[in-house]
């Protein structure tokens, strides 16, 4: 009996899908996070690392999605390198800000930035107070993999039903999540439709 072999990726044709999926994760942050030079640098970064991680482990990505996993990676160091330059923007009092003429530019957050991390991390932490695994698969898909319905369905469900009633399922499951997460929300001081932090609490 052969041994059985594990199938891998050749590297000639995984830098074909970074050419191909760098660009879609660039425009996913930026959607989320308004900043192009951010959006660029980070989406790079992830691809980066996919390509180190398939030389050290040739098959780690047979069976994955490398866009949907590089944009997982990309809005995490995005989240990480927005909290980062908060942390400045706390120590600096209005005298100095107006009065800052440094060499170097004060590093401070821009406002559609800073809400998308505000309201991207309330999002995700919210996500795990959800009581049901899937309604917490099918949202952190949809909101955090950017994930269809269908795509979500066929996740879930893979061949045992057609992709149309599959992603039907994903789409009626979604809304009962949506209503779901949308309680955790406002019970943290947010209301989805209203779309503003009534507080600081509510972060």
């Amino acid at each position: 009996m052969e041994p059985s072999t594990q199938p891998t990726l050749s590297i000639e044709g995984f830098v074909s899908e970074i050419q191909t999926a760098q660009p879609i994760i660039q425009q996913r942050l930026l959607r989320h996070f308004g900043d192009p030079q951010l959006a660029e640098e980070l989406s790079w970064d992830s691809m980066t690392k996919a390509y180190q991680i398939l030389k050290e482990q040739p098959d780690y990505f047979v069976g994955r999605n490398l866009v949907n996993w590089g944009t997982r990676d990309a809005t995490w160091r995005a989240l990480d390198e927005l909290r980062y330059r908060n942390r400045f923007v706390c120590f600096a009092s209005e005298d100095e800000e107006e009065n800052y003429t440094g060499g170097v530019p004060h590093p401070a957050v821009d406002d559609t930035a800073q809400v998308a991390e505000q309201l991207q991390q309330l999002v995700w932490d919210s996500l795990q107070q959800l009581p049901k695994e899937e309604h917490r698969h099918v949202l952190e898909s949809y909101y955090f993999d950017d994930l269809t319905d269908c795509e979500i369905g066929a996740e879930l469900y893979g061949d045992a039903i057609s992709p149309q009633a599959g992603g039907l399922r994903a789409y009626r499951c979604r809304q009962k999540a949506q209503v779901e997460l949308g309680k955790v929300l406002r019970q943290k001081g947010y209301d989805p439709e209203e779309g503003q932090f009534p507080s600081q609490q509510a972060v």
